[in-house]
């Protein structure tokens, strides 16, 4: 549980070094004072309604209890388990890929993306996925909204790629209706 919370402070105290905040030099100034006190975390709250504060035991309590302890959605594994997975999941990705380069589908511009990330991978620069859960304070009992982040992970490889290929899909609709009615079964254009 310790390390959880460790996880979840050190994520939490990263931000960019090209931030730009929204709040006044006062609020920057009790933030800034708050951070030192490691029985408090401060996060972004859901719905982007603000920063909170909440007592740290508290918090991984009660995200623990409402998320990480309903083993109907998740399940602890083992360093190894996970790293199995991990692993798994990649070479598939990058079989795929492959696949991808095999058949000759892919654009200059999207090689030279797979091969950049492909070489990223074998220097082992993608990080691990990771868990928090924003409070949202807008409900009456407080709630929390759990997120799996995948920024910087290896899957993010793909998942760019493929949102790649989707916008030119909604391009490609908006501007053509009839590629509309000839891409899509008629349970979904009449939806």
């Amino acid at each position: 549980m310790r390390e959880f919370q460790n996880r979840i402070l050190e994520q939490i105290s990263r931000r960019p070094s090209n931030f730009k905040s929204n709040l006044t030099r006062h609020e920057q100034s009790v933030l800034s004072q708050l951070r030192h006190h490691n029985d408090i975390i401060i996060l972004p709250s859901d719905k982007n309604l603000g920063p909170v504060a909440i007592d740290t035991d508290r918090y991984v309590s009660l995200v623990l209890a409402e998320h990480l302890s309903q083993e109907d959605t998740y399940r602890i594994l083992s360093e190894d388990e996970a790293t199995v997975r991990m692993d798994s999941v990649g070479t598939q990705m990058w079989d795929l890929v492959r696949d991808l380069f095999a058949f000759g589908s892919l654009s200059p511009e999207e090689k030279s993306f797979f091969k950049r990330s492909h070489a990223k991978a074998i220097r082992k620069e993608f990080r691990m996925a990771q868990f928090y859960a924003p409070p949202k304070v807008h409900k009456t009992t407080l709630k929390f909204r759990p997120v799996v982040s995948k920024c910087g992970c290896e899957i993010e490889v793909i998942s760019k790629y493929l949102d790649s290929i989707f916008q030119k899909v909604t391009k490609a609709v908006s501007q053509d209706p009839s590629f509309r009615a000839r891409l899509l079964p008629s349970y979904l254009r009449n939806s």
